[in-house]
């Protein structure tokens, strides 16, 4: 059963400028170019969950920052970073092959792969923006908004069971 939703606000609409934008990319690049980010976001955003608490842990303990500050600092990091590694892949592989399909089915993959690439893109987002310690932008991303109630769920879930964003006994210490 759906929570109840709030009014749609200017993330919403931001959310489905980013969607439209990841079709209209997907229709133009085709399968081939799309399937290859989509790998790419999808690799790099798990990279950001693998690898975020025990860098964002490093973080803590060795700068000035504090817990949630780290550990926002390390995922978006460890995403970007990814991000670049895998253009870097994805552009010698290009020249190597390139997907064979009809016309037709490359532009119909790729609206669809660019679409849940976009969704995955807004996912990270999302994510990044729960985990920066600011009020506003995690009421903004997270309670006021039709996306934000959606996905703040999942996010909890993870969350839940790979362990809470900081320790608050630990003097704000990630676990």
């Amino acid at each position: 059963m759906l929570p109840q939703l709030p009014p749609a606000n200017i993330v919403d609409y931001v959310c489905l400028i980013i969607i439209g934008i990841g079709f209209i990319q997907g229709v133009i690049r085709g399968l081939s170019g799309e399937l290859a980010q989509f790998i790419g976001t999808i690799v790099s955003f798990s990279c950001g969950l693998i690898m975020y608490r025990p860098i964002g842990e490093w973080f803590s303990i060795n700068t000035r920052l504090s817990a949630n500050s780290a550990l926002a600092l390390a995922f978006i990091s460890v995403i970007v970073i990814s991000a670049v590694i895998m253009i870097l892949i994805r552009s010698i592989l290009k020249k190597i092959f390139e997907l064979a399909v009809n016309k037709s089915v490359d532009r119909i993959g790729g609206a669809l792969a660019g679409t849940i690439k976009s969704i995955f893109f807004i996912l990270i987002i999302f994510w990044f923006m729960n985990l920066v310690p600011h009020d506003y932008l995690n009421r903004k991303f997270g309670e006021e908004s039709i996306t934000g109630t959606l996905l703040k769920p999942l996010i909890t879930a993870f969350n839940e069971k790979y362990g809470s964003y900081s320790n608050q006994e630990n003097g704000g210490k990630t676990e």
